[in-house]
């Protein structure tokens, strides 16, 4: 994916007349020198980890993922901040405005924060405010906060001495223009030196035809008893130089949801949830952000599950994974074929990708506001709700095809191959059985059912772990 977005983006900014260079004439004083670096360039999209690419997708859309973040289900894609300014890697990829940053100065004393607040084009804010956050969260004092507000000079400079150093107290740099918030980055004192602290303000706008955002959307259902938990992640492209008040987006959420959770924000944008309707708060600036975010659905008994996701306007690129076990398939609509493939720790997901539609002009897909869905139907489940009868059921049909396999042929292959199906259907038991327990303890499982759902485990895993030890035996 991280090659179609670069495409992209050189595409959109060319076509709107975006592709300009800043007009700011050098570096503002007390800019961090680190700040005149390139900006990173647009990263590659997350993909399951350890999983090949999926056909016709760029090769870049089967990079490994980093380890999913604490409270993030497994195989979640990462979050983690960058922005697709810079000179990028594709030819001919524009430059945008300069990243804001904070960053450690030893020319100045410790307990300092020098701030220099400029425009979209690096020119000084005289005159505009700037606030400083102070969060303090210790043993002794317990949490407090408090606020310093002060007005920038011609230079666009303000500074602030004699703050406390140390990891208990945490500063953050903030301001506004007209509706638009700006901010900083939460950081730390140190005692080698003072803090430098470079904040853009952007010019406001707070329509979205007047914006150049665009989205990128990865989801991952994961099937537990009775209900289907919805992960989503929303990465958001502000590929403009204005700042886009977020008025007027929201998405509304499918009949039955519940527990909407935003997990994690690496920006100034946030999601509400009040009566089925999500709507974005905040600024999206210049760059990237990222959101995670979640709810469950009710699921129905049955062999398939049918959904119809919602998705805000202008997404680029959707992907959609869910564990899988054999004989499920996945299908949705205006995607790719789904391909089977495998995290690190063997499970088996499945994968569906819709990418940019090359047919379509810039100007086509920037002047369509409507909030787009994904249509999918998960194929193949077992007949119960329940998460740990479906991992009896996955652990059953994997014995199914390796007796059907040993009766078939005798060969080294199969037995190896016997093998890693008996291996996947134990390990998948004993991780149903833990949570089997934790359900248990946490009163989501009552007593019949438990004693019900731990035997049926309980007998699966002795079968398999006995066709392991015969085809031990018969090496």
């Amino acid at each position: 994916m991280r090659a179609a977005a670069l495409l992209v983006v050189t595409l959109l900014l060319a076509d709107q007349g975006f592709a300009q260079q800043p007009t700011g004439s050098g570096r503002p004083k007390g800019k961090p020198r680190s700040a005149e670096s390139a900006a990173p360039a647009v990263s590659g999209a997350p993909a399951v980890s350890g999983a090949p690419a999926v056909s016709g997708a760029p090769a870049a859309s089967a990079a490994a993922a980093a380890e999913p973040h604490a409270g993030l289900p497994a195989g979640h894609p990462g979050v983690g901040a960058t922005t697709p300014h810079g000179t990028g890697s594709a030819a001919g990829a524009p430059q945008g405005p300069t990243p804001d940053e904070v960053a450690l100065d030893p020319t100045l004393p410790s307990g300092t924060i020098v701030v220099v607040l400029v425009d979209g084009d690096d020119r000084p804010m005289a005159g505009a405010p700037v606030i400083l956050d102070v969060d303090r969260n210790t043993v002794a004092q317990g949490e407090s906060h408090e606020e310093q507000t002060v007005r920038v000079d011609a230079e666009g400079a303000a500074r602030f001495d004699a703050l406390k150093i140390g990891s208990g107290v945490t500063y953050r740099v903030r301001t506004t223009r007209g509706e638009a918030s700006f901010l900083s980055p939460s950081f730390s004192l140190k005692e080698e030196g003072g803090t430098r602290v470079l904040l853009h303000a952007h010019e406001p706008v707070t329509a979205l035809e007047d914006a150049m955002l665009v989205m990128e959307v990865f989801v991952i259902l994961e099937i537990k008893q009775d209900t289907v938990r919805v992960n989503h992640l929303l990465r958001a492209y502000n590929l403009g130089r204005t700042a886009l008040v977020a008025k007027g987006l929201s998405m509304t959420l499918p009949s039955g949801a519940k527990a909407f959770s935003q997990e994690q924000s690496t920006g100034n944008v946030n999601l509400r949830e009040r009566g089925g309707e999500v709507t974005f708060d905040g600024t999206f600036v210049p760059g990237q952000v990222e959101m995670t975010y979640g709810y469950t659905l009710p699921l129905e008994s049955g062999p398939n599950l049918k959904l119809a996701l919602p998705l805000p306007p202008r997404v680029l690129q959707a992907q959609v994974n869910v564990n899988a076990g054999p004989g499920m398939t996945l299908s949705v609509a205006g995607f790719t074929p789904a391909q089977m493939t495998r995290r690190r720790d063997g499970q088996r997901v499945l994968q569906a990708v819709r990418q940019l539609d090359p047919s379509r002009s810039p100007t086509e897909f920037l002047a369509n506001m409507s909030n787009g869905s994904l249509e999918l139907v998960v194929g193949g489940l077992p007949s119960s709700g329940s998460g740990p009868l479906v991992a009896a059921g996955l652990a059953g049909a994997a014995l199914a095809v390796g007796a059907l396999a040993a009766r078939r042929t005798a060969t080294r292959a199969d037995r190896r191959e016997l093998a890693e199906e008996l291996e996947e259907a134990r390990d998948t038991l004993l991780a149903e059985l833990a949570a089997l327990e934790r359900a248990k303890g946490s009163g989501e499982v009552g007593p019949k059912s438990y004693e019900r759902l731990r035997t049926a485990l309980l007998d699966a895993l002795a079968r398999v772990l006995a066709r392991l030890e015969e085809g031990k035996a018969s090496t």
